[in-house]
């Protein structure tokens, strides 16, 4: 209703202050109304209770929330001094979660956090010889 108001003001406006006053008007409006309908429509998929906290930046990783995989390569004492070396430290630990040797949480098809705790419990056992089983 907003949108049809508009594009007749727009239509019948002479003058091109108002024209593009009306244009932005309508942008404003339009895109009120898109992310109203997609705040619904992520609510309705995901309720409050299953949207995941945001992980923390720190230097160290928490203990009880997830973290990505240069938190681990941190962890794991993979150097991180460099571009080239981060990437590769990322790498190493996404080819552990791969192979099952060290337990991830998949959050999306491409996205994978791991929780510091697990991976402390596995350095404090010598490592895995068995690999784990996704559950």
């Amino acid at each position: 209703m907003i949108a049809r108001k508009t594009i007749e003001t727009i239509s019948g406006a002479h003058d091109r202050t108002k024209q593009t006053e009306s244009i932005e008007r309508l942008t404003e409006a339009l895109l009120m109304v898109v992310q109203a309908a997609v705040e619904r429509r992520v609510e309705e998929m995901f309720p409050i209770s299953t949207v995941a906290e945001p992980v923390e930046a720190s230097n160290e990783p928490s203990s009880g929330g997830l973290v990505d995989a240069l938190e681990i390569a941190k962890l794991l004492g993979r150097d991180v001094s460099s571009r080239e070396k981060v990437r590769a430290a990322r790498l190493y630990v996404y080819n552990l979660a791969r192979q099952n040797l060290i337990p991830c949480v998949r959050i999306s098809p491409r996205r994978i956090m791991f929780n510091p705790a697990d991976i402390r419990r596995v350095i404090a056992n010598g490592g895995n010889a068995q690999p784990y089983r996704m559950a």
